[in-house]
């Protein structure tokens, strides 16, 4: 977890190109440092997971979206939980789902928060800053 001054890095898999530019965006307008690496599908997610390299570049936290292509988020979620050091990392789950009966299913993962991808600029600034406190001790 980044501490004082410390950047947050972030590993966002998301393919909606609107919506990583608005949470790029949001995080900005925290004026809080970090650093975001980007997935676009649950291919690219499930080779990250395998060919993880160690604690030097574990993410502060995970945001996941449970709609990707070539495999959904809930295979990305099983691969997290099985890879040891990066079950240990924060995971939000941000999607348009908005089922409970959806959300308990992903908190057994390990997943901590589930919240509704946001629909208007000013909701994805407060997820930017929600996001950001998640990783501060």
């Amino acid at each position: 977890m980044p501490g004082s001054g410390q950047a947050a890095r972030i590993l966002l898999i998301e393919d909606n190109p609107s919506d990583v530019l608005l949470l790029r965006h949001a995080l900005d307008e925290q004026h809080s440092p970090y650093t975001m690496t980007v997935l676009t599908d649950g291919e690219q997610a499930l080779r990250f997971i395998e060919e993880f390299s160690g604690a030097s570049s574990l993410p502060s936290v995970i945001v996941l979206d449970l709609h990707l292509p070539k495999f959904d988020g809930v295979v990305v979620l099983e691969a997290l939980k099985q890879h040891a050091s990066l079950s240990q990392v924060i995971i939000v789950v941000v999607t348009t789902i908005s089922s409970p009966k959806v959300a308990a299913f992903v908190k057994s993962f390990g997943v901590q928060h589930y919240w509704r991808k946001p629909k208007e600029l000013q909701e994805f600034q407060k997820l930017g800053g929600n996001i950001l406190a998640v990783v501060k001790p």
